[in-house]
Parts: structure tokens; C-alpha cells; sequence
């Protein structure tokens, strides 16, 4: 019919009030437009909707019929824009996260601390993702954002934020103290019991490249299919792990595990962010990124050398 919404709230405020004086109030608008709206919707409608009684305004019969159907739409309404301001005051809401579990324990925890005693009432779940995994967790939007390490595979409706630059050591349990403070070859290093993640796995592949570009095969004693593990294995003294330092500050700092010097250490490489293109993330969503962007891309260390390596997928270049 092309009926002016504004008749429809005017209809349901003096239906549900029975009264012109205190409808127009509560609408703030004088009492004579709020009547000339009601016979305007009366006039569209081609049916009378009240009463005028000197006690108030009482519904008709059809007038009863078309307030039982506008009173639950007008108050769906209502309470969409009281969810909808709940949102935006971070009263709730939700994200949904995918990383590796070595990311979710070392990175993302202490952000989603941070994030969380500011806004306590928005709900962050967590997905443990492979790689390979991401693009469609994202394209089909189980999951809001990710993050993983480079290098990263191109995709042309995926962008990508650096987060962090990340340095790879080698560590070493109690076992192996007597290598504190030497500063040993990869050949010395390979005669060691070297415990690391599965093939495939993007930090393997890290690794190997590291490894191929000195022209050795990594034949590590161990191969996790979780890196969370390679810590338990290392302080148990099963041998030397391959780790990110910034992820182990804890146990460097306790003593628990020490850093092995090597004569080529592990080249840097880079914590990413990855979100849709056009993509539908909340307010809150945005303002989790906000949190987890908030530190600025660390610089590699003064003098550490960085070799040539072959890069095993192509690698997703910043805006």
C-alpha cells in the first residue's frame, strides 16, 4: 500500500497508551499531528481503527486485529535495536579465531586476556586450523579472522596484516646444559636428537628450507604432529626442539629450557593476520584486531644474519 511507517508507530504508541495526550508525549509530537497521522492511516486503510471516547481512544474491532500484528513487529524492532546497541557498547557479541595451537598457547592468550578485561561480555572462540584450512574456514566464514605464520600462500580475496616479526631458536633441556654457551655448526647440531613438527606443517617447511639452504637433509629423532608438544618432550630431555622464542619467553626466563647458539641461526619470519576481503567482521571483531595490531612489528636483531633459502609457497605480500 505504500503506508508511511511513522502512521503504523503512531497507531501502535496510542493503541498500546488508549490515549492521544500520552502517546504524543511519549512520542514527543504535538497531539493534533499524532490524531491527523491516525485518520491518515484510518483514510489509507479504508477503516475506521478507534473509538474517540471522552475516557480515551478504544480500538475497533479491526483496529484490535491490526495492533495484534504491528504490537509484535513494532517490538521486534525495539528489541533489535537494543540488541543492536548492546553490540555496539560491547555488551555482546562474538569472534571466532583459527590458528595452530603453538600460535593460540604463545600469542593469541595473552591478547585474548587483554581484550577480555576490557570487554568481559564479548564471547571469543578459538579454532585450531591448518593451513590449508584457512581460506575456506574463512571464504565460508566458520571462522572471522586467522592467524599463522609465513610464509603465506597468495589468494586473491584474502588479505594479510603483519603482526610480529618471530625468530625460530634451537633449546635445550637440563640434559644438555653443557652446550650452554657454545656456539655450535649445523653439522653438530644434526648429531643431536632434534625434535620438531610433522612435514607439511608451515613451520616444518621453515625449517627444512633453513636446513636445504646449508645443503643438509633434517632428519629430526622426533616428528610431533602438534608443536604444543615439543616443550614437554625438550624438558623431558628426549633432545633439541625447534621452537619460537617469543613464545617460550617463560621457560627461558625460568631456566626450564635454555637457547642453543648456532653458528647460522634460523632466519625471522613473520606473524600474520588473515581476514576476508569484504568481509562482514563486527564491531567488536574489529576492535579484537585493534587489540591484537596494537604492537608494533618487531625489527630482527642487530647483526643476525639472515640466508638465502628457497621459499616453498609463494608469499602473500603486504599492503
Amino acid at each position: 500500500m505504500g503506508i508511511n511507517l511513522d502512521y503504523y508507530k503512531s497507531f501502535y504508541h496510542v493503541a498500546k497508551l488508549g490515549s492521544l495526550t500520552l502517546a504524543a508525549r511519549a512520542l514527543f509530537i504535538t497531539q493534533p499531528g499524532l490524531s491527523k497521522s491516525i485518520l491518515q492511516l484510518e483514510r489509507a486503510l479504508g477503516c475506521r481503527l478507534f473509538h474517540r471516547r471522552r475516557k480515551g481512544m478504544v480500538l475497533t474491532q479491526e483496529g484490535e486485529m491490526l495492533y495484534r500484528h504491528i504490537s509484535q513487529a513494532y517490538e521486534r524492532i525495539i528489541m533489535g535495536e537494543r540488541a543492536l546497541k548492546s553490540m555496539l557498547d560491547f555488551r555482546c557479541g562474538e569472534i571466532s579465531v583459527g590458528s595452530s595451537d603453538v600460535i593460540l598457547q604463545g600469542f593469541l592468550l595473552p591478547k585474548i586476556a587483554q581484550f577480555r578485561e576490557t570487554y568481559p561480555d564479548i564471547k571469543v572462540n578459538t579454532s585450531i586450523i591448518t593451513m590449508d584450512a584457512i581460506s575456506e574456514a574463512l571464504r565460508n566464514e566458520s571462522i572471522d579472522l586467522a592467524i599463522t605464520t609465513s610464509p603465506v600462500p597468495q589468494s586473491g580475496d584474502l588479505s594479510s596484516t603483519s603482526l610480529l616479526l618471530i625468530q625460530d631458536i634451537f633449546v635445550g633441556g637440563p640434559a644438555y646444559r653443557h652446550l650452554e654457551g657454545k656456539r655450535l655448526s649445523l653439522n653438530d647440531l644434526m648429531t643431536l636428537p632434534l625434535i620438531c613438527p610433522v612435514p607439511a606443517t608451515p613451520s616444518r617447511k621453515h625449517y627444512d628450507a633453513f636446513f636445504r639452504s646449508h645443503g643438509i637433509f633434517l632428519s629430526p629423532a622426533f616428528e610431533l604432529s602438534t608443536a604444543i608438544l615439543i616443550l614437554p618432550f625438550v624438558e623431558s630431555n628426549l633432545g633439541v626442539g625447534m621452537v619460537v622464542r617469543e613464545f617460550v619467553q617463560r621457560s627461558l626466563a625460568s631456566g626450564a629450557l635454555f637457547e642453543i647458539t648456532t653458528e647460522h641461526p634460523i632466519p625471522p619470519r613473520e606473524l600474520f593476520l588473515i581476514t576476508k576481503k569484504k568481509n562482514r567482521i563486527s564491531q567488536a571483531g574489529r576492535e579484537f584486531i585493534n587489540t591484537l595490531t596494537s604492537q608494533p612489528l618487531k625489527k630482527p636483531l642487530d647483526g643476525l644474519e639472515v640466508p638465502e633459502m628457497e621459499s616453498p609457497e609463494p608469499v602473500l605480500q603486504l599492503a
